[in-house]
């Protein structure tokens, strides 16, 4: 769904690593904004598909401050087994950590120089959550960190390029990056209840257009407001958006629900080129060197016998 239009399933992963989100009791309890850095690259620790990652920010800051990324141990950088439990033990991180095991196991599987697009997704999540400024500084323990570096480097241009402010995503995208912040998860599944006569062109209640409020003003849904529907959603996301314009808004429905132009020099595909073409060709592609490299040290064991991880 566009906060323009269109419903979002939250994607909601099953896991052992999580524990129960927290409650909440009404839509307006719900603080107006929510204070998250932007979204960073990461790095996962080991038995949960562990990454390290480092962060081209702007070479003037010299270390970042207070918002910036390692928060977790003055000046020392935590493990990657620190790293994944803390993040596995976020309801928000820990979902987008799930949706990154299952959406990138086939990485390892796969020709070189292609990234699955289930990964892109997962990847984009993940990257997006507060928990990634431990996980993109985070130390690997052993070789298979580094083996696996650049299986996964040629994931970066397409989740770098999805993640810029000026980016538009589709709606699936987006409501990820939603669903992977606990409190845009809950905003958007009080959007879900309360909306429920809109989607099926009825009417728009008060506590519906409360509801989208709410959800608009959530750091992590912002994607969702200019999403495009790409015929994958398992709901019917133009009509949705259509009766949210006409019930909710008054407005005549947007005439269009695809893809918008690409940004300048960007070609927008799923299919990514290898990273040694990018410095020629690619022109979208092209990304600062050291952004997100995303080593799966756990890739080995997944393929191997998909040993729990604990």
């Amino acid at each position: 769904m566009s906060l323009r239009g269109g419903s979002l399933a939250v994607v909601v992963v099953a896991t052992v690593l999580l524990v129960a989100p927290r409650a909440a009791s009404a839509p307006d309890m719900l603080p107006p904004e929510i204070a998250a850095p932007p979204p960073p690259p990461l790095g996962l620790g080991r038995l949960g598909l562990p990454l390290e990652a480092t962060l081209a920010v702007p070479e003037a800051g010299g270390g970042g401050g207070g918002d910036g990324v390692g928060d977790a141990g003055a000046g020392r950088r935590p493990s990657c087994e620190e790293a994944r439990l803390k993040c596995a033990y976020r309801t928000g991180c820990g979902r987008a950590l799930q949706m990154y095991i299952v959406g990138c196991s086939a990485l390892h599987h796969g020709p070189p120089g292609h990234c699955p697009e289930a990964c892109q997704q997962a990847l984009i999540a993940l990257t997006s959550t507060d928990e990634g400024k431990d996980l993109m500084t985070c130390q690997c323990a052993d070789e298979l960190c580094e083996e696996t570096k650049q299986r996964v480097e040629v994931c970066r241009p397409a989740v770098v390029r999805a993640t810029r402010n000026e980016s538009v995503v589709s709606c699936r995208v987006a409501q990820w990056i939603c669903g992977a912040d606990a409190l845009c998860s809950t905003a958007l599944e009080y959007y879900h209840s309360f909306c429920r006569s809109m989607f099926r062109g009825r009417k728009c209640t008060r506590r519906c257009k409360n509801s989208i409020s709410i959800l608009r003003r959530q750091e992590k849904a912002a994607k969702l407001d200019s999403c495009w529907c790409d015929g994958r959603e398992d709901y019917d996301c133009p009509a949705i958006r259509s009766n949210m314009a006409r019930l909710c808004y008054h407005q005549e429905p947007p005439h269009s629900f695809g893809p918008p132009d690409p940004l300048p020099g960007d070609v927008e595909t799923n299919e990514l080129l290898p990273k040694q073409q990018s410095k020629g060709g690619a022109r979208g592609a092209r990304v600062t060197p050291g952004l997100l490299l995303l080593p799966l040290v756990l890739a080995a064991a997944l393929v191997a016998a998909g040993t729990p991880s604990s």
